[in-house]
């Protein structure tokens, strides 16, 4: 997680109230009371038809009374606002005296700010009564304009505010059809705050409190594996961490391999690899088993089926390997990949994976600051769609067949994937299918940088043996007319863009800069032809 804003709705999640919600809470019955009184002076109407006409306003527009005395009565919701709500906060909440030094120190590494439908008046009473209202100065969104959290347009507000991604900020709430499900359908990071554990189904963690939430923004992954050996009495054992390209983190513990991370990231893993599970005869064979064995505050811990501990990624990197081992197992890598396509091919048609990729190009584009020198090139691609998608077999897809997610077993007979996606590299959501094409060139991409790489320090190195039985197995399924040589080119496209979009320390170091350079040289190359 890239975390950089705390967005924290306030009634139910920065206090407790009494009352499965607020509309239920001593507080809300007081506002009501006070909103009976107002109507009655406002339209000169006796208690009982001041009740009968805020009942039928509840029910024509639920609790958005304010906006229902504006639109049918012409009163000020300002007026409405003050008059209402300005109750005293301090009697209704519980104050806890920890609150104002945890956010304190959250504050210290992240920005904050309250996100409510509340009016500000509301708020200020609230936050003043908790002793914090300094730490939002400047930084607090209410309900008095018509943005409302349940529609989505609140968190596009205070995103515009902060001039940040959506990934790059978390919304902490209470309430999940309000503070959860909007967020979470716009790309933010989500905690759903339940003091008796129950769960959300939308959200990235669920804890019982906001005191919980350095547990889940800081994963300490090794700390939770070791919980794990702890609950379950297994004596602790060396952890060595492994690579690969998932959120979560490998281990590897003897002979044992877990993967660490949040209940989001591990479900979705779970996800990726079940629906090849379900469609795939030879499953065992392709990938590994796994099982949830373990949750924490948020965080899951996933034992791995141990098939050995080498990618093929670090297979490449041996000093000794020779290119005739690498050939045996790059056939076995394309009896896989072709296994794949065989047990999962159907014969329904539809353009969401040409979609998924062209989303996923403008992602790539904008993140190597390449979006207006590409952007006619991206849109020539999308006026062709018909002659690329011509020829075209949809099947399941590992959507990120690099060499570092491919296993091998100690003794090198066995090759098995890991982390498969279910969308293209970073996009976070996609209900596409796939096609054989994206591993194929996939996996040809990354032996090509591989070769690059390896050659800055033994310039006899070839992998041309390699790439011509990958480019005869392309050839193979162009001519059966699994797809075409333009959607081909699109997935190499696609996949220099996922390089080019990277530009994290380890890319962009300056003894690795020469391999980023050539990656976006590439990109544009390929957009050209």
């Amino acid at each position: 997680m890239n975390t950089k804003l705390i967005i924290f709705d306030m009634d139910g999640t920065l206090y407790e109230y009494e009352g499965a919600s607020f509309n239920q809470s001593g507080a809300y019955q007081e506002i009501l009371k006070n909103a009976t009184l107002f109507i009655a002076k406002k339209l000169g109407k006796t208690l009982v038809e001041a009740e009968v006409v805020l009942k039928g306003i509840q029910e024509r527009w639920g609790e958005q009374i304010s906006l229902a005395l504006e639109k049918e009565f012409q009163i000020s919701r300002e007026e409405y606002f003050n008059t209402v709500w300005d109750i005293p906060a301090e009697k209704y909440i519980k104050k806890n005296t920890e609150l104002k030094p945890f956010l304190e120190k959250l504050k210290q590494k992240y920005q904050l700010a309250v996100l409510t439908d509340a009016p500000i008046v509301w708020v200020k009473n609230v936050l003043t009564a908790l002793g914090v209202a300094d730490i939002f100065d400047g930084s607090i969104f209410d309900g008095t304009g018509d943005a409302r959290k349940g529609s989505g347009a609140a968190f596009g507000r205070v995103i515009q505010k902060f001039q940040l991604e959506p990934d790059e900020c978390v919304m902490v709430g209470d309430q999940d059809n309000i503070d959860i499900e909007p967020a979470h359908l716009m790309g933010l990071f989500t905690v759903y705050v339940n003091k008796n554990g129950q769960k959300s189904r939308q959200a990235s963690f669920s804890v019982k409190s906001i005191f919980d939430l350095p547990n889940v923004l800081e994963i300490k992954h090794e700390e939770i594996l070791n919980r794990y050996f702890t609950a379950h009495q297994i004596e602790n054992k060396e952890i060595k961490a492994l690579s690969g390209s998932s959120e979560a983190k490998t281990f590897l513990c003897d002979n044992n391999i877990y993967k660490v991370g949040s209940e989001e990231v591990i479900k979705k893993e779970i996800q990726a690899y079940g629906k090849f599970k379900s469609r795939m005869k030879s499953y065992e064979t392709v990938f590994p088993q796994m099982d949830i064995v373990f949750e924490d505050l948020g965080n899951s811990v996933l034992a791995i089926e141990n098939l050995g501990k080498q990618s093929l990624e670090s297979k490449y990197k041996e000093d000794h390997v020779s290119v005739s081992q690498l050939e045996i197992i790059n056939k076995k890598v394309l009896a896989k990949i072709n296994l794949l396509f065989d047990e999962t091919k159907t014969n329904l048609a539809d353009d969401l994976f040409f979609d998924e990729i062209i989303s996923a190009l403008k992602i790539n584009f904008e993140k190597a600051g390449l979006s207006e020198k590409l952007l006619f090139d991206l849109n020539r691609i999308i006026e062709k769609k018909k002659i690329i998608l011509k020829n075209f077999v949809l099947s399941l897809a590992h959507k990120d067949l690099s060499l570092g997610n491919i296993i091998l077993s100690d003794d090198g007979e066995k090759v098995r994937f890991i982390d498969p996606r279910v969308a293209v590299p970073y996009l976070t959501e996609s209900k596409a299918s796939g096609n054989v094409a994206i591993d194929l060139i996939g996996y040809l991409v990354s032996i090509q940088r591989k070769e690059l790489e390896v050659r800055k320090t033994n310039q006899d190195v070839d992998y041309s043996s390699l790439f011509a039985e990958i480019e005869n197995q392309i050839k193979t399924y162009i001519s059966a007319g699994a797809f075409t040589e333009e959607f081909r080119k699109l997935c190499e496209i696609l996949w220099y863009s996922v390089y080019a979009a990277c530009k994290c320390d380890y890319c962009t170091a300056s003894e690795r800069l020469w391999l980023y350079n050539e990656m976006v040289r590439r990109l544009e190359n390929g957009l050209k032809t």
